[in-house]
């Protein structure tokens, strides 16, 4: 099948709203926009007519993508990973410090000075 890169661009926002809102598949929807049309249009074995006039607009949008929501998600993940091992460390080190007498202590020692 052959279609103009306009076409095929809108019948791959079509498939994402009607996996999104008719079938209920919020993750598969999402996969779909993070695809480029280009990727859809294989996948679905279509022809794009004039690709080259589109050459510019992808590397555009290459330019400015952003992150996918699973992306997103993996990365949050790993922050939340990276925090409780920090913790784990904060722990350990506050488990070194001398208990409150000493820290009286110094704190004595600093105001004599």
């Amino acid at each position: 099948m052959n279609r103009a890169w306009k076409q095929t661009e809108t019948a791959k926002r079509r498939a994402e709203n009607f996996v999104r809102n008719v079938q209920g598949d919020a993750d598969r929807a999402d996969e779909i926009a993070s695809e480029s049309v280009e990727d859809y249009a294989e996948r679905k074995r279509i022809q794009i007519e004039n690709p080259s006039q589109q050459l510019t607009i992808r590397r555009v949008k290459i330019m400015v993508t952003t992150a996918t929501k699973a992306e997103l998600e993996q990365e949050l993940e790993e922050a939340y990973a990276r925090i409780e091992e920090l913790e784990s460390h904060i722990a350990a080190g506050v488990e070194l410090l001398p208990d409150d007498e000493s820290d009286e202590d110094l704190d004595d020692e600093e105001n004599e000075t």
